[in-house]
């Protein structure tokens, strides 16, 4: 497999990114606000959001959104990273937190969270894969999505 690049999101990555993540969230309910921050980091990325994204051989496979809490120092944000199916495993979605955690890192950061819905086993696997790069659970909130569903906080 060939290596991938890892570049800013643009504009004109829009069509291609909405797409990667409306096959890549497998939690229907969670992809209007994805959606939403995918948008705003392309279109007017600042502090708050900014997004990456992962080609190989020319073709979009994974793309990352993070940045800061709005009136915070300090604090970064994971709010989403999702690679193409096809991609999975192959180390991108590390590669990409690992770029995450050097840009907010060099602007100071000292934690990253990421909030999501504890949406299980759909989200299985996205657990797994920030608990293997180092996100601990830190608090949650029961039953904020609905019944049943606590939004859980993972810090690193």
């Amino acid at each position: 497999m060939q290596p991938a690049s890892i570049r800013s999101l643009g504009e004109s990555d829009l069509g291609a990114a909405r797409e990667l993540l409306r096959d890549a969230v497998p939690v229907e309910s969670q992809l209007p606000a994805l959606l939403s921050v995918l948008e705003n980091s392309a279109l007017a990325p600042g502090d708050e959001q900014r997004g990456l994204i992962a080609h190989v051989g020319g073709g979009l496979v994974a793309v990352a959104v993070h940045g800061e809490f709005a009136g915070t120092a300090g604090a970064g944000r994971l709010h989403l990273i999702a690679v193409a199916r096809q991609h999975r495993r192959s180390g991108i979605g590390s590669l990409l937190l690992e770029r995450i955690i050097s840009e907010l890192g060099a602007r100071g950061t000292r934690f990253i969270l990421a909030e999501l819905p504890e949406e299980r086993p759909a989200l299985d696997d996205y657990f797994a894969f920030l608990a293997a790069n180092g996100f601990i659970e830190e608090s949650r909130i029961p039953n904020f999505h609905e019944e049943g569903v606590a939004l859980v906080f993972l810090r690193r």
